[in-house]
């Protein structure tokens, strides 16, 4: 067994957490010798030592990974697991709602991680206008919070400059000079000049397949920066 699934038994004994020795009634209504019990990580280092434990399981399965989803008191293991993984900078999509927002926002700035924060995406129905969930407030309420925080690095949908231009009007609102990334061109429908008038001046321009497709990849990436 490796070293740190023996580490995080004797952590999991340790902490009391770990039940062995009974006859266990789990939710299933199944009969168990031995039971975890979560709720017993309740106090800052437990905490923090459940984080460093997931970070080196994550590291030791050696799969690659971008995204990860929680709730609000996850914020705190999630930041852990990045910093312990030598992560430098985050990307959230906040959809699970402002508490979770703020506590995510709040946990990867005491690790100091980098944040970058979207709320609209490319694709369509994706808003209530345009035939998806989310509201239309709800979304350009993401880049508020975040604003509001002290964010000022975040995702946009380049295919959508009307939208960019509400953001920016959003976050500008809230005292913040914002620094957006789109995605969303060439294949998507986006235009780069488009994009980057709604945007400002402080504007990165994201193309993938626009480039890694084309049949002279660098004559496709000099004629896009061009549009800049």
């Amino acid at each position: 067994m490796e070293d740190y699934k023996i580490k995080f038994i004797e952590f999991l004994l340790r902490s009391g957490a770990l039940k062995v020795g009974g006859d266990f009634i789990l939710k299933s209504k199944r009969i168990s010798p031995w039971f975890v019990n979560i709720g017993d990580f309740n106090e800052g280092e437990s905490s923090s030592a459940l984080g460093e434990f997931y970070a080196d399981s994550i590291l030791n399965s050696k799969e690659n990974f971008d995204l990860l989803y929680g709730i609000p008191d996850t914020g705190k293991n999630f930041a852990e697991v990045c910093k312990k993984a030598e992560v430098d900078a985050v990307i959230i999509f906040p959809q699970s709602g402002p508490e979770t927002e703020r506590a995510w926002l709040y946990h990867a700035l005491d690790k100091g991680l980098k944040i970058i924060v979207g709320g609209r995406m490319t694709h369509s129905a994706y808003t209530v206008s345009e035939g998806g969930f989310i509201t239309d407030e709800g979304a350009l309420e993401m880049y508020r919070i975040a604003a509001r925080i002290g964010i000022n690095n975040f995702v946009v949908p380049g295919n959508k400059p009307e939208i960019i231009e509400q953001i920016r009007g959003v976050v500008e609102a809230e005292g913040v000079d914002p620094i957006f990334y789109a995605p969303g061109f060439i294949a998507q429908g986006g235009n780069i000049s488009e994009a980057a008038k709604a945007a400002g001046e402080r504007f990165h321009g994201i193309v993938g397949r626009g480039i890694y497709q084309a049949v002279d990849k660098k004559a496709a990436a000099i004629e896009h920066t061009s549009q800049l």
